[in-house]
């Protein structure tokens, strides 16, 4: 697995309730220190949407908390915007466990299991029309 990003003191107690203020505050705060290629290389509308959209992917599993939403639209770039649906993370994701203890899971998941992740990363998932995922909660 990369490497754990954390968040600073201002970034996780940040009262984030809006979609687009939460994703303006990704974006900037973690986005383009932590991420540059993709910051770089993607529109800022479309930085905007892809996070309100991995948002979303987070709400849908229970992840309630800005900093455990942060994490975990880290590691749909870091993995693959579907890594929620391979083996080892899938059980995670759709377990009962609060958003902290979900995140803590997942970097913890074997890196042989992570690879297959990676290798097999559908960046579709940004934008769940196109991968076909209806009902997703938001």
């Amino acid at each position: 697995m990369p490497p754990r990003l954390t968040l600073d003191t201002g970034q996780r107690s940040a009262p984030l309730n809006d979609d687009r203020a939460f994703a303006r505050a990704y974006v900037e705060e973690v986005m383009k220190t932590h991420l540059p290629q993709d910051y770089w290389s993607l529109s800022p509308e479309g930085r905007i949407e892809m996070t309100m959209n991995g948002r979303r992917y987070a709400r849908h599993f229970g992840i309630t908390d800005v900093k455990s939403q942060m994490m975990f639209i880290t590691l749909m770039w870091e993995v693959g915007a579907n890594f929620f649906m391979f083996s080892g993370f899938k059980e995670i994701a759709v377990s009962a466990v609060d958003g902290p203890s979900k995140i803590d899971a997942f970097f913890e998941v074997d890196s042989d299991l992570a690879a297959e992740a990676i290798m097999n990363a559908d960046s579709r998932y940004w934008y769940p029309d196109m991968a076909g995922i209806t009902g997703l909660n938001g």
